[in-house]
């Protein structure tokens, strides 16, 4: 993507006072913002933004800034103070800066209103998507009493974001186009065009009549608007099903468009008739149409895995828009357990979305903030920028922001430790080990028999075997546990003062440096994924093929100075002679000690590196193609 986010500033608008930009430099962002931060002030600047451009009467856009003009929508900041006083100037403006060539500015102030004439600020607007919690209660604000109908969540939340084919219709003797869907649906509201009428002895203001031609121009308006709607709904209905299996979900649904938009007479006059739109669920549980109201009978969070899947499939239907692209989130999952975010979040992680849009997490649930930075961590995705929020007070006592960039645990036991605050840092080294572990283990490694969160010395041993199974260095899994026992255990010393507790905590800070801080850890095929091999036997005209089912995700891992690893990993697979099938099992393996030891009894036709010769059957490609950082 060459068009990216550089920087965001807002002064003095809402929470924000005159602070300097946040530098995002082409990054995602995740941002953890305790409430009362100002967190979601970010949201709304760039919403706010995006949609000044679709803003044709500019008092529209200066309202925002000014409070001459409808006071009560002012978004300057309450502490803010004219300057000069009565000059309703507050400087109050949002200001965002790409890392194009040259350097693109979208700016929206009382006096900078032009963005509603930028054509590219327009397509960002329609190409990006702003999701927050109100979004979703669209699928389930209905009553019992009432089925599900889409059609004002289309109308107010996303046909703003989408482009149908261009259309005209004559307003007022103009000839006037249209292509965004929300603005297509505001000609249907308003109707046939006001004409003269032509049979009466005085002429009079009405309603074009029947098959006059500014009839038929309004009835192919609503014509070509229904074509598009039905076409974005089968679109729907292909894509969001995907993304609601990626959400962990089986049982099918898909949109119907039970009626489509339309007019009816009305004496003299039309009016215009809304198009109802309705999730159907033709099975759940086996049982064949029972869900007749899937908002009385769902739970929160499979209503939401519809709201998202709906609209992810409505924002990839307009990904090759040759723009600046980007999906913000603001506590969008807040009513989800750990297990359903998780979820969601691995689809944002996703190539899909990663490649194609910047993405921007917002979230005052530290717990999820925490959950999202070890999943970006695991993933090795380096384009993320962390930001920490916390309210403050000005000179004056003022509430405003104060916005950190986030350190990791080894970072900040470092300061700590130079700072000579010894009880922190190696509090906070404690923590990087613990995270260090969970980056390595699986959930379920992590997790006692009796369900119960394993403490630091359960997870280390874990490690150690971890590391003695893949052929690692347990060396430095060693040095944790010793480390464990001596330095992190804070009953284990009476004097954090002494120079041992001191020099400790340096070797400490040493192996982190060394080695911890310099391993690269990446999964690079899900559970599930099929791998193939095939090799020629070397004393019978025989050919072997193993099909290998992985049964957790696969992992690579780099140490310092070492070539990559492929761990071990759980598998299921069928062995094949000249296609019949001769046996099946269950195993825990080492890809490459797996390839070796038929190889080793094959005709040698094949490449002796496994890396080679095993085959990704979702692409045909050898599994050298992903072992790579």
């Amino acid at each position: 993507m060459k068009n990216k986010i550089k920087s965001i500033q807002l002064n003095n608008f809402k929470f924000f006072q005159q602070e300097q930009p946040i530098v995002m430099n082409s990054s995602n962002l995740l941002l953890y913002g305790e409430n009362g931060s100002g967190k979601s002030s970010i949201y709304w600047a760039f919403y706010t933004l995006f949609e000044a451009s679709l803003k044709e009467d500019d008092n529209e856009i200066k309202k925002y800034f000014c409070k001459t003009i409808k006071l009560k929508d002012n978004l300057i900041n309450i502490h803010s103070k004219d300057d000069p006083a009565g000059s309703d100037n507050y400087n109050s403006f949002i200001e965002l800066k790409t890392t194009d060539t040259p350097e693109k500015t979208y700016r929206i102030s009382k006096t900078d209103v032009a963005i509603n004439k930028n054509v590219e600020a327009k397509t960002t607007n329609y190409a990006s998507d702003f999701i927050n919690y109100r979004m979703l209660l669209g699928i389930s604000a209905f009553r019992h009493s009432n089925p599900i109908d889409l059609f004002r969540v289309f109308v107010e939340d996303i046909f703003k974001y989408v482009q149908f084919p261009k259309v005209q219709i004559t307003r007022d003797g103009v000839l006037k186009e249209f292509s965004n869907a929300f603005d297509i649906w505001q000609q249907i509201e308003q109707g046939h065009e006001i004409v003269n009428s032509v049979r009466s002895a005085n002429p009079r203001k009405i309603r074009a009549y029947k098959n006059s031609p500014e009839w038929k121009e309004f009835e192919t308006l609503v014509g070509s608007f229904n074509d598009s709607l039905r076409k974005l709904v089968e679109y729907i209905n292909i894509q969001a099903p995907i993304h609601f299996k990626q959400l962990g979900y089986e049982f099918p649904f898909y949109l119907e468009l039970e009626r489509e938009a339309g007019s009816i007479r009305k004496e003299t006059s039309y009016e215009h008739i809304p198009f109802i739109l309705r999730i159907n669920i033709p099975e759940y549980e086996n049982e064949k149409d029972v869900l007749f109201k899937p908002h009385s009978f769902l739970n929160e969070a499979k209503l939401s895995a519809l709201a998202i899947s709906i609209r992810l499939a409505i924002l990839t239907e307009k990904r090759q828009a040759d723009c600046l692209k980007f999906i913000i989130l603001d506590d969008l999952l807040i009513s989800l357990d750990m297990r359903n975010r998780e979820k969601v979040l691995e689809l944002l992680l996703s190539a899909d979305f990663i490649d194609n849009y910047q993405i921007i997490i917002l979230t005052h649930d530290r717990m999820f903030y925490q959950m999202a930075k070890h999943k970006i961590d695991i993933l090795e995705q380096d384009n993320w920028k962390s930001i920490e929020m916390y309210e403050t007070k000005d000179e004056l006592g003022n509430s405003k922001p104060q916005i950190k960039t986030a350190k990791t645990y080894y970072e900040k036991a470092e300061e700590f430790y130079k700072a000579n605050n010894l009880p922190e840092a190696a509090n906070n080294l404690r923590k990087a080990e613990e995270e260090f572990c969970k980056k390595v283990l699986s959930k379920k490694q992590t997790i006692s028999e009796d369900y119960k969160n394993l403490d630091l010395s359960g997870m280390i041993e874990y490690c150690l075997n971890f590391s003695l199974v893949n052929g690692l260095q347990h060396t430095y899994f060693h040095q944790l546990d010793k480390f464990r026992k001596f330095l992190l255990n804070s009953g284990s010393h009476d004097d954090y003062d002494t120079p041992m507790f001191k020099s400790e905590i340096n070797d400490c800070l040493k192996i982190f440096k060394n080695y911890f801080n310099k391993v690269k850890l990446k999964h690079i095929l899900p559970l599930g994924s099929m791998l193939t091999i095939e090799l020629g036997n070397g004393k019978k005209a025989e050919t072997y093929k193993f099909e290998i089912t992985l049964r957790e995700n696969l992992r690579i891992y780099k140490e310092p100075a070492k070539d990559i690893c492929v761990l071990k990993v759980k598998v299921s697979y069928d062995l094949f002679r000249d296609g019949k099938l001769l046996s099946s099992q269950n195993d825990f393996i080492s890809l490459q000690k797996f390839y070796d030891k038929p190889y080793s009894t094959s005709d040698k036709k094949k490449d002796a590196n496994y890396l080679k010769e095993i085959i990704i059957n979702a692409n045909n490609q050898p599994l050298e193609t992903i072992v790579k950082f």
